[in-house]
């Protein structure tokens, strides 16, 4: 089942559609991708947690740890409606974390993705984020920044 929920990753209708209409089924395999080769499927568990009604909600933690940089990713932006109390210490995290490589994309979109949710919980560390941002070499971090600088 994870392989044809990692093959629909394009449209996510099987999880979207589907599955957030069942939450026993939909945590069980959510708690199977976790740290599974079907990476596709994982980021789109992350992505509907707060979808599924009554699901388990601490899940949100298991896929912001994740190996792989994208289901991280999205569970951050997920945890900004699900623990919005942790979402910001999550996103200095995901700023310094280090865990890639300088200059590389994953860590650039790391940073874009701390960005957002600064934005969207009206931090009021903000501000500073956008400046670090507007000085960086990432070419997409600083199109970001620029534009929630404008808002």
């Amino acid at each position: 089942m994870l392989f044809v929920i990692a093959r629909d990753n394009e449209c996510e209708e099987l999880v979207e559609e589907k599955l957030v209409l069942r939450r026993d089924w939909f945590e069980l395999l959510a708690k199977k991708s976790i740290g599974s080769k079907y990476v596709n499927a994982e980021w789109q568990f992350a992505k509907h947690l707060g979808d599924c009604e009554g699901c388990d909600l601490e899940l949100i933690f298991s896929f912001i740890k994740s190996e792989y940089e994208y289901t991280s990713r999205m569970a951050l932006w997920t945890m900004v409606e699900l623990k919005p109390e942790c979402a910001e210490r999550y996103a200095f995290e995901f700023w310094d974390c280090g865990k890639y490589p300088a200059g590389s994309s994953e860590d650039e979109y790391q940073k874009i993705m701390a960005l957002h949710v600064l934005a969207k919980l009206n931090s009021p560390r903000l501000e500073a984020y956008l400046e670090r941002a507007k000085q960086s070499d990432y070419k997409w971090l600083r199109k970001n920044a620029e534009e929630l600088s404008a808002k």
